[in-house]
């Protein structure tokens, strides 16, 4: 049993010396020659670079193993977030929609021309009142918020979505703008 504790201590603890304080090594050389020198420093070497590899090893797989749940937990995040996002697109899309359709039955009561009106129903392009009637409710301001639309952003909002300058906005023209107006500003924005 002491001499597993010496051996224990010489390879792993790397603390190799006799009870007085001598170093076993040279005191083993002198007995067994060099032989034993060669041999010691030999299992001495393999077990630092053995232990040592050993220890990268579990390092680095713990490594690789966090970045890859961490990867995972920000493909869910972003998943979610987009979810989220459609869900409120579609809010803010419904919202709109229902006041194009109103402000076509509003005209169509008015017109006489019912193929036209069936075209105008057909195209549902908002107008600037439509449009800031419906940007003025308060659940539309939720929306909006929620986007992250900034409200300095909200103040000429519908000049900024009309990309055409045609003074009515269609719905692709309004869900592609607010999409790119989401968030703070990147350099990409002012390109487009």
């Amino acid at each position: 049993p002491r001499s597993m504790d010496t051996i224990f201590r010489c390879l792993v603890a790397m603390e190799c010396s006799m009870p007085d304080g001598k170093p076993i090594a040279p005191e083993m050389a002198k007995a067994y020659g060099w032989t034993f020198i060669l041999g010691y420093w030999l299992i001495v070497s393999m077990m630092n670079f053995g232990i040592g590899n050993l220890v990268n090893a579990v390092f680095v797989e713990n490594t690789i193993a966090a970045a890859r749940h961490n990867q995972e937990k920000i493909k869910r995040r972003r998943t979610s977030e987009s979810r989220r996002v459609a869900r409120l697109m579609l809010r803010m899309v419904s919202q709109f929609t229902k006041a194009a359709a109103a402000d076509v039955e509003d005209s169509s009561k008015e017109s006489l021309d019912v193929g036209a009106d069936l075209e105008k129903k057909a195209t549902s392009e908002l107008t600037r009142a439509v449009f800031n009637e419906v940007k003025a409710d308060a659940e539309m301001c939720k929306i909006f918020d929620e986007l992250e639309i900034a409200e300095d952003d909200r103040e000429d909002l519908f000049d900024t979505l009309d990309v055409d300058g045609n003074g009515e906005l269609s719905i692709v023209e309004i869900t592609t703008g607010i999409m790119k107006l989401r968030g703070p500003a990147r350099r990409s924005d002012s390109l487009s």
